[in-house]
C-alpha cells in the first residue's frame, strides 16, 4: 500500500474489542497511568469525560499496535 491509498476500514468487530479491553482495565482501577493522566488532562479534570477520553486515546493505542503487528507480519 502507498502512501496515496485511502486507509483501509477497519473491522467493527476488532474496535469493539478493543473497547473492551480498555473498559475493563478501568473497571479494574487499572488504567494505564500515561494514557489516564493525558485522557484527565484533556477533560480539563472531569473525571466523567477523562473516561470517555481515556477509552477513546487507549482505543486508538491498542489499534497503532495491532497495525503494526499486522505489518511486521506478527500474528494476534
Amino acid at each position: 500500500m502507498s502512501r496515496r491509498d485511502p486507509p483501509r476500514p477497519r473491522p467493527r468487530r476488532l474496535e469493539e474489542a478493543l473497547l473492551e479491553v480498555a473498559r475493563r482495565e478501568l473497571e479494574a482501577g487499572e488504567p494505564r497511568p500515561e494514557v489516564w493522566e493525558t485522557a484527565l488532562r484533556l477533560a480539563r479534570g472531569d473525571d466523567r469525560r477523562a473516561v470517555s477520553a481515556y477509552l477513546r486515546l487507549r482505543v486508538r493505542a491498542l489499534l497503532a499496535a495491532h497495525e503494526a503487528r499486522a505489518r511486521n507480519g506478527e500474528t494476534t
